[in-house]
């Protein structure tokens, strides 16, 4: 779960952000700049550990027809015909 790792291992202050920002990768930020992409990266990941709950939870709850979970056909249409038509 990338989206929880970087929640977990995200600093909580601007300036820690925009100092690991430029020891990994050289790129300097302002404070103003720092705190942006931070609020940003948390409403991603919140988003995306959101979206994944829903998933979840839809289909956990979402009723199953007995055929569907044997792997049986539900209607007549769906059979396999041996006859051929003509």
């Amino acid at each position: 779960m990338v989206p929880s790792a970087i929640l977990a291992l995200l600093p909580k202050c601007p300036a820690c952000l925009a100092a690991y920002l430029a020891f990994g990768t050289g790129i300097g930020l302002s404070m103003s700049t720092a705190t942006y992409v931070r609020m940003l990266l948390v409403f991603i990941c919140i988003s995306s550990l959101s979206l994944f709950a829903a998933k979840r939870i839809a289909r956990m709850v979402a009723p199953r027809s007995p055929a569907a979970t044997v792997g049986q056909s539900c209607g007549p249409d769906d059979r396999v015909s041996s006859q051929k038509p003509g």
